[in-house]
């Protein structure tokens, strides 16, 4: 007889596998219940929690306990504890086939049954192909009635654990290094779900770790207050009592005890930029003592900026941000991430055959591109769309979606990343201006469109502005770290267009274009000083 850590195993697909927690249930019942944990690495897409019913078969082979008995149980154990998350029901016996049942059940219930469970030396080491995962394929997500239980998506929200796509290699350097760093990116690129994915692993490895979001502030001293809170609520408390302000004093002292302590403390500030950018220069002192004690002991600082903040402390040589920490620059998805966040959760409810995922990863790819919040909203809509009744394949509903319903599944992250907070009107002009060069020849794809040094000064030049090397640096930097544009090369110098959809729904949106292009080229003179630009 095979014990039920072999089951699971030969279930899903993964030899490594931590052993189950068992629930207590009435003796006389058929079934073993076991908490499991589903391993990210291999399972990501999938909700982690799961509770897992094992039919012992010398229970179910025994007259008494008939197929329709079993199946009986299995129902009311299945109420009882579907509030507990999706449920595994995997039978070692031939005699019940729980399938049969299960699968047509619109409850959050999957079956593998004994059929389907291959010998030891059958068992696969791929989880792609596991029986856990053919058997979410059989069912399939439109015969759900629970499908934001699946849904591996969070529009306009931070995502964390299994819902936390790509950036592993920057995840990595803040987990496993003990310096400071300072995290640039445009608007909704990621920096708050990096942060919070960080405090996760941290406190899973069991690290002490303080996450404070400052963005709504406005003066110093609210973030030396909101920081004490986080910190020591004891010390807050007794400087309120005091009457004294939480600033640099009382603060001074928590970060001294944090410091000096045996084991490191991470302190994650989110948005600290926006308050450096709101507060006047001389109400930066809390800066210094971030500073000061995060450079030696086991206090260590990660702090978060705008894309327009870390720009302008790189001309500001006395800033409060220079040589702060070291630069972690979140740049846009790289291909293997958008194939990671677009086909991994949907490839464990439909088995897509190599021509149908390269077609999809050049659909996304040249159309959407690799910015995470759009990427966020087609595949949640992507994701709703296959949850329908007779839906239609992936591709198809793909296709339609940047298609025939591109301005309404990508209306708000269009508002929220572009118009709204687009971080320069002349960012705006500048992608537009080159995609629609690039549209009207036809020469080139949009994904593939360059935005060189020489391009940007020849378009200055046309519009009547005089430029340095590194004004236009700046810009080239600025379409990067918004999100616009992709860098080709270590120098920054050349910028390939990352994100051909912003273009595609204001072409849409703006018909006709070149009337939106005067609109922002009649802007751009208003803020071109603080780009450093001049009159020719």
């Amino acid at each position: 007889m095979r014990t039920t850590k072999q089951l699971l195993s030969l279930a899903l697909g993964t030899a490594a596998y931590a052993e189950p927690t068992r629930i207590t249930t009435a003796d006389d019942t058929c079934f073993d219940i076991f908490e499991i944990e589903l391993p990210v690495k291999d399972f990501r897409g999938l909700p982690p929690h799961w509770t897992v019913f094992v039919l012992q078969p010398e229970k179910a082979n025994k007259r008494e306990w008939r197929p329709d008995r079993v199946i009986s149980e299995a129902t009311g154990l299945i109420g009882r504890f579907a509030d507990e998350g999706p449920i595994l029901i995997v039978s070692d016996t031939s005699t019940v086939h729980l399938g049969d049942e299960f699968d047509r059940d619109p409850k959050s219930v999957f079956s593998v049954d004994a059929p389907n469970l291959p010998s030891k030396a059958e068992a696969t080491t791929n989880t792609r192909f596991s029986p856990f995962v053919l058997a979410l394929q059989r069912k399939g997500l439109a015969r759900l009635n629970f499908l934001e239980t699946f849904m591996p998506y969070i529009k306009g929200k931070p995502a964390l654990g299994w819902k936390f796509y790509g950036r592993n290699r920057e995840l990595k350097k803040l987990i496993d290094t003990d310096e400071n760093y300072m995290i640039v990116a445009g608007r909704r690129l990621g920096k708050t779900s990096l942060m919070l994915e960080t405090e996760r692993s941290l406190k899973e490895r069991g690290e002490d770790v303080f996450y404070v979001n400052v963005q709504q502030r406005t003066k110093a001293n609210e973030v030396a207050g909101d920081l004490l809170r986080a910190l020591s609520p004891k010390d807050a408390n007794y400087a309120i009592r005091h009457g004294e302000a939480l600033g640099d004093r009382p603060l001074s002292i928590a970060l001294k005890r944090l410091a000096s302590a045996k084991r490191r403390t991470t302190l994650l500030i989110d948005e600290l930029g926006n308050v450096i950018v709101k507060s006047p220069a001389d109400d930066w002192s809390f800066v210094g003592l971030l500073r000061s004690y995060s450079q030696s002991g086991n206090l260590r600082v990660i702090i978060s900026c705008f894309q327009e903040v870390f720009i302008k402390q790189q001309e500001e040589f006395e800033g409060p941000l220079v040589n702060f920490a070291n630069v972690l620059r979140l740049p846009i998805f790289t291909d293997t991430e958008v194939s990671e966040a677009f086909l991994s959760p949907f490839e464990f409810w439909m088995n897509l055959q190599p021509v149908e995922r390269r077609e999809l990863r050049s659909l996304v790819g040249s159309v959407v591109g690799g910015h995470p919040y759009f990427l966020q909203y087609f595949c949640s809509q992507l994701f709703e769309k296959m949850g329908e009744e007779g839906s239609g394949g992936l591709m198809e509903n793909a296709k339609k979606l940047v298609r025939a319903d591109l301005v309404k599944c990508f209306e708000s992250p269009q508002e929220e990343v572009f118009y709204h907070h687009g971080g320069s009107t002349l960012f705006s002009y500048v992608f537009l201006t080159r995609c629609k060069e690039a549209d009207d020849t036809g020469k080139e794809s949009l994904i593939n469109t360059v935005i060189d040094d020489d391009w940007l000064e020849k378009l200055l030049v046309r519009e009547g502005f005089s430029s340095t090397l590194a004004s236009r640096r700046n810009i080239l930097e600025g379409l990067e770290i918004c999100g616009l544009s992709a860098s080709v090369d270590g120098a920054r110098s050349r910028q390939r267009i990352s994100t051909p959809i912003v273009y595609l729904y204001v072409k849409r949106v703006e018909a006709p274009i070149e009337k939106y292009l005067e609109k922002l080229k009649r802007d751009v003179r208003a803020e071109a000083i603080s780009w450093g630009l001049g009159d020719l």
